[in-house]
């Protein structure tokens, strides 16, 4: 009777499991191909530091349902193909999103600091090592054990690190606020459910963040698609006297944006396009789009504001 219950419930968990992972792989797959063309086309450098966190987070979600899924198995697996998987989440997954978690938060939160990225890049590198070290140490049970310890509060650290980093820095200039709410309140949000996951919670048990993924995987991506992308204005000479607004119409027709492209990527309505796009006509002097696009390129002013808004000489 018990050894009946017992099938029985590892059936229904088999089932959940292969429910889960498909939805997990149905957003995941959405959602990465929403990013990646948003990333192509609008050039949009924040939404390609959020690939790399998305593809490792990905793994690590794929993985870990993989590995749960195959310990529930009765059949017995090969041992190749279970460390496949646990190598996919625990090493390529796991670190991936330690790496990319803070890199993808510093460029949320407008900090320019390339010294955090060398330096936290160089503690997970360091820490993978002693990972490997402790994974495949002859008769390390004991170091194995302390090595997945480690692992697991590295990682927690690395999320409260960048919980408290995005609270102190939200009133940075240039920060997106929709997005950097979004990005915190899920951080905040899935801690407990973390916590719970990596300290908790047995290898063969549902976990709380592929559902978290799910969650995160459609805010983000709705909210980076939408965002308007920061123009640079060095291709608009100074001398047209064009506005902050004015300047980023025509960034964008140079780049051969429809007007409804741009009210679109500025969150702004096609007659308001249409007023900044005359105005800028009659400063620049042109009167269509491709000689906007000719006279930016072919007459620049002496002093052209670069991407950081600092003029600079031609001389």
């Amino acid at each position: 009777m018990g050894a009946d219950l017992d099938t029985t419930r590892a059936i229904q968990l088999q089932g959940y499991l292969l429910i889960y992972f498909f939805v997990c792989f149905s957003v995941g797959a959405v959602s990465l191909k929403k990013n990646v063309v948003h990333a192509r086309r609008k050039r949009d450098l924040l939404a390609r530091a959020f690939l790399l966190l998305y593809v490792s987070l990905s793994l690590l979600v794929m993985g870990a349902l993989l590995r749960t899924f195959i310990d529930t198995v009765s059949q017995p697996v090969p041992p190749p193909t279970r460390f496949a998987f646990e190598y996919l989440e625990s090493i390529v997954g796991r670190y991936g999103v330690m790496f990319s978690l803070p890199f993808f938060t510093h460029r949320i939160f407008a900090i320019k600091d390339a010294r955090r990225d060398y330096l936290l890049a160089a503690i997970v590198g360091v820490a993978a090592v002693i990972q490997h070290f402790t994974e495949f140490l002859p008769g390390g049970g004991v170091w194995d054990d302390r090595g997945d310890l480690f692992e697991d509060v590295l990682f927690a650290l690395i999320v409260v690190y960048t919980l408290l980093l995005g609270f102190t820095h939200l009133g940075n200039r240039g920060v997106y606020r929709p997005l950097a709410v979004r990005f915190l309140a899920l951080l905040a949000i899935g801690l407990p459910g973390l916590a719970y996951d990596l300290f908790l919670s047995e290898d063969t048990a549902l976990h709380f963040y592929p559902l978290w993924y799910c969650t995160g995987s459609i805010l983000i991506t709705v909210c980076l698609v939408r965002r308007p992308v920061p123009v640079p204005s060095g291709a608009i000479p100074v001398h047209w006297g064009l506005s902050p607004r004015e300047a980023e119409v025509a960034q964008l027709v140079q780049r051969g944006h429809s007007n409804k492209d741009i009210a679109g990527q500025l969150n702004i309505s096609l007659n308001t396009v249409k007023t900044h796009l005359r105005a800028v006509f009659d400063k620049s002097g042109a009167r269509s789009r491709f000689q906007l696009i000719s006279a930016s390129r072919e007459n620049p002013s002496p002093g052209v504001e670069d991407s950081s808004g600092e003029s600079r000489s031609d001389h």
